[in-house]
């Protein structure tokens, strides 16, 4: 007696179907519904009073056709029109025989016949057809807590627009996206000779909210696929390359996804997104945005950043002191910099907030202006300094005046003690105010450099705060005072 090449274990197929859980027996069901023009999916799922691990399956469509072939009912991996159309969930006409593993008993109804598997087999019955549509009824092997996730986990769906789909009664209500694109995207496609290949075609993909208590997901046609933990839904209007088991895509699939949502909704990103690894994910994608890397730059570190420049170390502290963020290397990773690099965001500290270089060849720095070319305000402001120094850094410095309205520098002050102002760059009424807040800060900040190093901007930071509070103390307790000297032309 002549038999079929393969076999398949009713038993040993449900083994192998435990670890997926029951909620993926009614997607496949519905999924089969609403791949065909059905415009009503009714879902009744309940317990069997008395049997704890036994419920009640019904699934049926109104769609006018119903099975064209009926052997699709039990055949696993007959040719199917849905193999060639990638806008439709099916794939290797798997899932009503997916689900038969799990039941006792079931009958599949529709248009063509009628086919009933019991416990001495299966049987069909042609004769036995519907007007229009099909049914899937089962005793299927469920417990509570099976029953307790379908009933967690189908309002997760998104039911197509203009199908009307009920579960036990109550409809799942249609979700509107928070907004659509078109992409180009991987998908599955059967070839003339039915063999499915990977291939690129545009589709649309649906972005929706995370309500509460959900975990957001990649969905294929409606259907969730593979958990995220993303900000957001993301629907793909075409099969999703995914595993037989449809549990999982590529990682270059979901990175190239991630990437177009950013490209849509960075200005929709918070703080904490942008710190998220699914938009950092996106964010060393080479196809994001220059918008969408600016946004998640300026969500991290603020619309004031530089990047911090081991060859100017004094920028690096400049920067921090007119309000800069200063971003270090280890605070992206590689592909991320590289991105950020390739849009040109961002800048070293040297070429934002660079440091004065006034050890310069002679011929290179501007002329100090004699001493006796100083007015009265100049001589007062380089006694005023050097009494501030003697009090705060414990140093007796020199001062030096220049005229250079070229140099971009208000004053530099280092290791060798010589402070040096520009007047050029200050302004005469700079020195004309006298005891001015502007001169206390440009104390403050040049005598941090008392020590000329900036390995570390926390040690800039902390010395300019001790140089402020002795300043401060000096003042109160009298120790710097200019009294009885502004008129007496003291000697630089």
């Amino acid at each position: 007696m002549k038999t079929g090449w393969f076999e398949v274990d009713k038993r040993g197929l449900a083994a192998l179907l435990e670890r997926r859980g029951r909620f993926f027996a009614i997607l496949e069901l519905i999924q089969n519904a609403w791949d065909t023009g059905a415009r009503f999916v009714e879902v009744r799922l309940e317990a069997i009073a008395g049997r704890r691990s036994c419920a009640h399956l019904v699934v049926e469509d109104d769609d006018p056709i119903g099975f064209t072939e009926l052997a699709h009912a039990f055949t696993l991996f007959a040719d199917t029109v849905k193999r060639a159309d990638p806008a439709r969930r099916g794939r290797f006409n798997l899932g009503e025989k997916l689900v038969l593993a799990l039941c006792e008993t079931a009958t599949i109804s529709s248009t063509t016949g009628t086919v009933v598997f019991g416990t001495a087999g299966r049987e069909q019955l042609p004769q036995r057809r519907r007007a229009q549509g099909s049914q899937f009824e089962a005793i299927i092997r469920m417990n509570k807590p099976d029953l307790e996730e379908v009933e967690r986990r189908i309002w997760t769906l998104f039911s197509p627009e203009g199908v009307r789909t009920t579960y036990n009664g109550k409809e799942i209500e249609y979700r509107a996206p928070l907004t659509e694109f078109s992409a180009s995207l991987p998908t599955l496609v059967a070839d003339e000779a039915g063999v499915v290949r990977e291939r690129i075609r545009k589709t649309t993909v649906r972005v929706y909210p995370v309500e509460k208590g959900e975990k957001a997901h990649l969905y294929e046609l409606g259907l969730p696929v593979v958990a995220t933990g993303d900000r957001w839904h993301y629907s793909v209007e075409q099969k999703v390359p995914l595993a037989v088991e449809r549990d999982n895509v590529s990682p270059r699939y979901l990175t190239t996804l991630r990437t177009l949502v950013l490209n849509q909704m960075y200005e929709a990103l918070s703080a904490q997104d942008a710190n998220s690894p699914w938009a950092r994910d996106a964010l060393a994608d080479r196809h994001t945005t220059p918008e969408a890397v600016t946004r998640m730059v300026e969500l991290r570190f603020g619309k004031k950043a530089v990047v911090y420049d081991p060859s100017d170390l004094e920028a690096n502290a400049n920067a921090v002191f007119k309000g800069y963020t200063v971003i270090r290397g280890n605070q992206f990773h590689k592909d991320e910099w590289q991105r950020i690099r390739a849009v040109g965001i961002l800048k070293p500290a040297g070429q934002v907030t660079p440091s004065p270089k006034p050890c310069l060849p002679d011929a290179s720095r501007p002329p100090i202006l004699a001493p006796d070319h100083w007015t009265a305000d100049m001589r007062f402001v380089a006694e005023y300094a050097k009494r501030v120094a003697r009090y705060t850094i414990e140093r007796e410095i020199t001062v030096e005046c220049v005229r250079d309205h070229t140099w971009r520098v208000n004053a530099t002050f280092g290791p060798a003690g010589v402070l040096t102002l520009n007047v050029g760059a200050l302004g005469a009424n700079f020195f004309a105010r006298r005891l001015s807040a502007e001169l206390d800060e440009l104390l403050v900040h040049e005598f941090g450099h008392v020590h000329g190093d900036h390995h570390k901007l926390e040690d800039y930071h902390d010395r300019l705060c001790e140089i402020a509070g002795r300043l401060a103390q000096g003042i109160r307790t009298s120790q710097i005072t200019m009294g009885g000297w502004e008129d007496q032309g003291g000697s630089c």
